[in-house]
């Protein structure tokens, strides 16, 4: 008799085993898990399935790591450094530097070398944009403003300072698909703050060849409750067209949160972005 009852109960859960870990993501973020083996729970926000994450030790959460900088500065309900673990990372779009085309005729730069040599020559003859708004963008133009003899402004947010990239002097820190839109729109693209060139511009000389900071672009992953039990699938990976078309590619095989948590602490600190 216990034998058909234990049988019973395999039985009953084998559906459920079949579904996989349950995802907290947003509706919108929910398209790139198309072909996973993963129940999706929608969410108003990422900050929300990060929030819901924390709390659900059988679950997971599709973030980026904004939603880490948010929740250190103390958007969220939970404490990134102590609640949550880096389960999966599954993309990467990097970082580049933009500027109007009035910017690089006056500099007389298309790409990050040419950008290096006018600076050299007209010391804070160029205005990094910066935010204050903490993002890994703003963190990459604070590397970028302490190496070099930028000048800097600061505006509010992401979104005043692409309404006011085409006023000045500017050089803005762009995510890929930024980058991809302001060209399109007759913006000049300087180059990837990345150690390689990147697919998008093979052409233009990347940071790792014009000896510039290297800086990691936003990185799509999954995380879980710190002591909790969800674990991400073995080998789970976006598809390649997914990637693609939202500019991004196969993430760093590196990615270290607890290091990543320590540096944009670091930053925030040194630039009092925490509270504001």
């Amino acid at each position: 008799m216990k034998k058909i009852v234990m049988l019973v109960l395999v039985l009953a859960l084998l559906p459920l085993a079949a579904l996989g870990e349950t995802v907290y993501c947003t509706q919108e973020d929910a398209a790139l898990l198309d072909g996973l083996d993963l129940e999706i729970s929608i969410q108003d926000s990422r900050m929300a399935a990060l929030d819901a994450v924390a709390k659900d030790g059988n679950a997971l959460a599709l973030l980026t790591q904004q939603e880490v900088i948010e929740s250190l500065q103390g958007y969220s309900d939970c404490d990134v450094k102590t609640d949550v673990r880096l389960a999966l990372p599954l993309a990467q779009s990097a970082l580049y530097l933009v500027c109007s085309a009035e910017t690089a005729e006056q500099a007389n730069m298309k790409t990050l070398a040419d950008m290096k040599a006018y600076l050299e020559a007209n010391e804070y003859g160029l205005k990094i944009m910066r935010s204050f708004q903490a993002t890994n963008a703003d963190y990459a133009a604070m590397l970028l403003m302490n190496e070099y003899t930028f000048d800097s402004e600061m505006f509010v947010d992401e979104a005043e300072e692409l309404d006011s990239i085409g006023g000045g002097e500017y050089v803005f820190v762009a995510s890929a698909a930024q980058a991809a839109e302001l060209e399109e729109e007759g913006y000049v693209v300087l180059g990837a703050l990345t150690k390689e060139r990147t697919a998008a511009y093979p052409d233009l000389p990347c940071a790792g060849e014009c000896d510039m900071p290297v800086v990691r672009g936003t990185y799509f992953a999954l995380f879980a409750k710190k002591d909790g039990t969800a674990q991400a699938p073995d080998g789970a990976a976006l598809k390649d067209e997914v990637l693609a078309a939202n500019h991004m590619t196969a993430p760093d095989a590196d990615l270290d949160l607890d290091q990543d948590i320590e540096e944009y602490v670091e930053y925030m600190t040194a630039e009092g972005l925490f509270f504001y």
